[in-house]
């Protein structure tokens, strides 16, 4: 049961650590992808439609980095230091 309270307590600090990185790459996709989305919409060939801009600024844009590149930083740091 003990075990049960501690894991409680270690997945609320993920979760929050988790909305928070989320949080924090959908600002910088709307400071920086966005425009860069919003100028190709401009010279669009049709090859791109609704769906491909919205799956780059939702899982391309914030998915990927938020979560799995956030997950890999917190490899211990024999695993990547290299990286981050």
């Amino acid at each position: 049961m003990r075990n049960y309270f501690t894991n409680l307590i270690h997945l609320t600090g993920i979760l929050l650590s988790l909305f928070f990185n989320i949080r924090k790459q959908r600002r910088f996709v709307g400071k920086t992808l966005a425009i860069d989305i919003a100028e190709s919409r401009k010279s669009d060939d049709n090859s791109l439609d609704e769906h491909d801009y919205k799956k780059m600024k939702g899982y391309y844009g914030v998915a990927v980095p938020a979560i799995l590149g956030e997950s890999y930083c917190l490899l211990p740091f024999w695993a990547n230091r290299i990286a981050c």
